[in-house]
């Protein structure tokens, strides 16, 4: 006989999944014509979405700009920010619970709202945690986790969910609400699992890190306020521990020490801004901090000028020989740039340069 249950007990994201637990669920299934939008204020509860058909927006509050959404795709809130969708990001968007007062469901328990445009179908949701409020596990976690589908259809552990989901939604069988319940709590945990699986491929903070209540408050402080001018001391004092202390634990849980992970979230948050917006890498640091952005940057060039190889000092002879032994100017060494350059040694634009300094701190 094969045990099917045979893990191993210390794989640290199964130790994180099992701080999350879901006490209720709450289903809805649109289809929605050109033009429309709705808002949604979750007020703390994680809350998702699946594309069933067509495309539409995502706009998230406090996030920049706005993502594109298509036909198999699951979107998901970990910390339920306000957010809204939309069929255009133009579209102007109702608050949802006005919708849905003043909307009544259709003979399949499907809410249609609209004009008479592009159909787009969603199954939209959102839990009630355990505990009330969200761990620090999710609050570390990025704003929205977007799973893409595969040819217009959901990733298979998706799909095999929904369709239990709908079968038991439509079923009268007794105990339907609860393993409804439990198949909810299961999609949650599938998603938040490839949203760990992500964050630590990225070398974002190690995974145990987030079951440490002090280091996961400290990780979500970092990255919901990049913009803020943050030292390890300011983090320290935040959540409670002197910077010795707090230095020595976030060190050993994620890896590396706090100042360098706060400059890499500066660095990658003014990256994310350029490659989404059109401000240029001066006006993001005016807009956001300059001394900040300017001592992120700073102190990486001086760490890589470090490294580069020293240019030799010509000897007097040297300066005083004509070039090419025929007379005419003098023969300077040139100083070492510490400028990064491209392929064909022009000087990129800030996005490379950033993406340059971020691939150097990963």
């Amino acid at each position: 006989m094969e045990l099917l249950n045979d893990f191993d007990p210390a794989d640290p994201i199964s130790q994180v999944l099992r701080v999350v637990r879901i006490r209720s669920a709450v289903w809805c299934r649109s289809l929605l014509g050109a033009p429309w939008g709705f808002g949604v204020r979750a007020h703390g509860n994680p809350a998702f979405h699946v594309v069933t058909s067509g495309r539409c927006w995502l706009e998230v509050d406090g996030e920049p700009g706005q993502r594109a959404l298509g036909a198999g795709d699951l979107v998901v809130l970990p910390t339920g920010r306000r957010h809204w969708v939309r069929d255009d990001p133009g579209s102007p968007a109702t608050d949802l619970e006005e919708i849905l007062a003043s909307t009544p469901l259709d003979e399949h328990h499907r809410m249609r709202h609209g004009g008479r445009g592009a159909r787009t179908g969603l199954l939209c949701g959102g839990f009630a945690l355990e505990g009330g409020s969200a761990p620090p596990i999710l609050r570390a976690l990025p704003a929205a986790v977007h799973i893409r589908g595969a040819a217009g259809r959901p990733v298979p552990w998706l799909a095999a969910t929904l369709a239990l989901i709908t079968a038991e939604a439509a079923s009268d069988a007794p105990g339907a609400e609860e393993v409804v319940g439990r198949l909810a709590d299961a999609l949650l945990t599938q998603a938040l699992r490839v949203a760990l699986t992500e964050l630590e491929s990225a070398g974002g903070a190690g995974v145990l890190a987030l079951r440490d209540p002090q280091i996961a408050a400290a990780i979500e402080l970092i990255h919901h306020q990049p913009e803020r001018a943050w030292t390890v001391g300011d983090v320290a004092a935040k959540v409670a521990l002197s910077r010795s202390a707090f230095s020595a634990r976030f060190r050993e849980l994620v890896g590396e020490s706090p100042r360098r992970y706060i400059t890499r979230t500066h660095l990658a948050h003014a990256a994310a801004l350029l490659h989404t917006t059109d401000a240029s890498l001066a006006q993001i640091a005016r807009l956001r901090d300059r001394v900040l952005l300017q001592q992120s940057l700073q102190a990486h060039i001086r760490h890589r000028a470090r490294r580069l190889p020293r240019t030799a000092k010509p000897s007097p002879r040297a300066q005083s020989r004509p070039a090419g032994g025929r007379g005419g100017a003098v023969g300077t060494a040139r100083p070492q740039a510490l400028h990064a350059t491209g392929a064909s040694g022009t000087q990129p634009d800030s996005r490379s340069y950033l993406d340059n300094l971020l691939r150097d701190l990963s």
